[in-house]
């Protein structure tokens, strides 16, 4: 028997083990801004290029699969293995 992630039962092999399938996505975003103002004699540098900003808008997604579970031994499987 194999449940989505969330439900209230695990998927059970042969009562030794217990296995979790989970499934997700991840979200990641920033929008960083830079800004700068040269005051002062810079010489051949012209005063429109002494200031400004630059904006940058990054976005990823990513998808994340997995299996969780723990392995049971030893006399009345009170060992396990996570």
């Amino acid at each position: 028997m194999l449940r989505l992630p969330g439900s209230p039962s695990p998927w059970r092999c042969r009562l030794l083990a217990t296995c979790y399938i989970l499934a997700g996505a991840r979200y990641f975003g920033i929008k960083p801004t830079l800004g700068w103002s040269i005051q002062g004699d810079l010489g051949p540098i012209p005063e429109s290029g002494r200031s400004g900003s630059k904006e940058i808008d990054e976005t990823v997604w990513d998808g994340i699969v997995g299996v969780k579970g723990r392995y049971a031994f030893g006399d009345e499987r009170r060992w396990y293995v996570p």
